[in-house]
């Protein structure tokens, strides 16, 4: 599945007109596997943490829809990026009215607002304080104030002088080792 979606979103592209991030990209770029001593943060934290070696996604699929079982438990039956809404409660929502007592959360964007404020009902009508930004989430951290739930979105493009650090293929892992790595230091 995820080859087969891959390859669509190639064939979309169109030759000689991808996107920076796809320059390069064939279908066996989604199946690609780094050596140990290339990727040394990921490296790192698998020695000295549980790691899941045979995880199977609920959907071999693009970004959002995985995001949304990740988040929600469906897709809706969606299989593409398309469009990144989601009509149906998500886990902010259920912390949000978890009783007896709401239990914090927050969403982390890198440098650009998070794209999941707009992903499910829950998140769309939620209050501003919410939603923050990866300085804000070292901030939070080194002050103590993470909420319970904190959910990171890497930088999915290019912004300003930011480059993706998202791990998508064909992107720069180097810049999301960076990523996970300030996260693990903060």
């Amino acid at each position: 599945g995820f080859v087969t979606s891959y390859q669509a979103v190639l064939d979309e592209a169109g030759s000689g007109s991808y996107p920076p991030a796809l320059e390069g990209a064939t279908e066996a770029s989604i199946m690609k596997v780094y050596p140990a001593g290339m990727v040394p943060i990921l490296s790192g934290l698998a020695k000295g943490f549980a790691v899941c070696d045979h995880w199977y996604s609920s959907v071999p699929t693009q970004t959002f829809p995985n995001r949304a079982f990740t988040l929600s438990g469906t897709s809706l039956g969606r299989l593409d990026d398309s469009n990144g809404y989601f009509a149906t409660p998500s886990i902010f929502g259920s912390l949000s009215n978890a009783k007896p007592n709401p239990i914090s959360w927050k969403i982390y964007g890198y440098v650009l607002k998070p794209l999941t404020i707009g992903d499910f009902p829950d998140t769309v009508n939620a209050d501003p304080s919410y939603f923050g930004l990866f300085a804000d989430f070292q901030s939070d951290a080194s002050k103590g104030q993470l909420p319970s739930f904190s959910f990171l979105e890497p930088a999915w493009s290019r912004s300003g002088t930011t480059i993706e650090n998202d791990q998508h293929p064909v992107s720069n892992v180097a810049l999301g080792e960076k990523f996970i790595y300030d996260v693990y230091q903060a």
